[in-house]
């Protein structure tokens, strides 16, 4: 079985790396530490070929992308124009 690192992912999905890291940490796409250390502080994702499949299944059949929550913009309103 084929396994494919972040960046592969991102490559395939044609995303951005960081994209493929918020599926890793939403839980939408399923991967696996392969670092020898698990203690380690850089995890090394991998993602097999079967998790990638399934992925790509849910989102065909209508999954929502991952929404980030986004804070809202204070605008000053200017009362005055000198």
């Amino acid at each position: 079985m084929r396994s494919f690192t972040v960046d592969e992912v991102a490559k395939i999905e044609a995303v951005h790396a960081e994209t493929v890291l918020l599926w890793i940490r939403a839980g939408e796409l399923t991967a696996h530490n392969a670092s020898a250390n698990p203690k380690s502080r850089k995890p090394r994702w991998r993602v097999t070929d079967a998790d990638l499949q399934a992925f790509r299944l849910a989102r065909q059949n209508g999954a929502k992308e991952p929404t980030t929550p986004r804070r809202k913009r204070t605008v000053g309103v200017i009362r005055e124009y000198v």
